[in-house]
C-alpha cells in the first residue's frame, strides 16, 4: 500500500481527533509495535478517538483511503499480543480516551461502560459510592479494560466469571461506519436494555464500545 495512503488518511483522522490525538511519533510506535514476545508487525500511526462519533469518522476515513485498522482499549494484554495488530500495516484505533461511566445501578447491578474503563476504575468508582456490588475481576493489570477484556472473552473467578455472557446493550461501530444497538437497546426508552441481552429479534452480539456489564453481589 502506497505510504500516502497513510499519510493522507492520518491528516484526515487528525482534523477529527485533533492532531494531538493523532501519533506518528517513532518511539510511540516502536512501543506499540513491542508485546512479550517477538514480532515484525509495523504500525504507521495510533489515531485516538474521544467518542463514538470520531470512532465512526475514522473508520469511514479508513475505509476511504483502504487503510487497514486495528482497535484496542487499553492495550494492556500482556502475554496475549498487548497492542500489537494481528496484521503489518495496521493503524491502531486507541480507545483509551472514551473511559466514561455512562451508567449505574446499583439496584439492577449493572453499569455501562466505554472500552476505555479499567478494572481500577470501575473499583475506585463502587468503593467511593460505598457500593455493595463488586466487579469480577480478572488476574490481569488493574489497567486492562473491562471491554477489551469481555470481547476477547476474557473470565475471572465467579459464577459471573463469563464476563462477555453478561454484557448487553451492546452499542456497536460496524466496519461501514455504521453503528447499531444490540438488543432493546435499539428501541428508546426501553427500560429492560441494561438487564436483559437478546430483546426482540435475531441476536446482534458482537465487538462494542458501551456494553452494560453485570456486578456480583458483595
Amino acid at each position: 500500500m502506497a505510504f500516502s495512503a497513510y499519510d493522507a488518511s492520518l491528516a484526515h483522522m487528525a482534523a477529527v481527533v485533533g492532531p494531538g490525538h493523532a501519533i506518528t511519533d517513532a518511539g510511540a510506535l516502536r512501543t506499540a509495535e513491542t508485546a512479550t514476545f517477538l514480532t515484525h508487525q509495523h504500525v504507521p500511526g495510533i489515531i485516538r478517538p474521544g467518542d463514538r462519533r470520531e470512532v465512526q469518522e475514522c473508520v469511514r476515513i479508513a475505509n476511504r483511503f483502504r487503510v487497514p485498522v486495528y482497535p484496542i482499549s487499553s492495550g494492556k494484554n500482556w502475554g496475549y499480543g498487548s497492542r500489537v495488530p494481528a496484521a503489518d500495516g495496521c493503524l491502531l484505533l486507541d480507545l483509551g480516551r472514551m473511559n466514561r461511566i455512562v451508567d449505574f445501578n446499583e439496584e439492577l447491578a449493572y453499569v455501562t461502560v466505554e472500552p476505555g474503563v479499567t478494572q481500577a476504575q470501575l473499583y475506585d468508582f463502587l468503593r467511593e459510592r460505598g457500593s455493595k456490588l463488586w466487579m469480577d475481576a480478572t488476574g490481569a493489570s488493574p489497567e486492562c479494560s473491562l471491554i477489551g477484556n469481555a470481547v476477547e472473552r476474557g473470565f475471572g473467578h465467579t459464577p459471573y466469571g463469563d464476563h462477555f455472557a453478561h454484557c448487553c446493550g451492546l452499542e456497536v461501530v460496524l466496519p461501514t461506519g455504521q453503528a447499531v444497538e444490540t438488543g432493546f437497546a435499539r428501541f428508546p426508552g426501553a427500560n429492560a436494555a441494561s438487564a436483559y441481552r437478546w430483546g426482540v429479534g435475531p441476536s446482534l452480539m458482537g465487538c462494542s464500545r458501551n456494553p452494560t456489564s453485570a456486578l456480583s453481589p458483595a
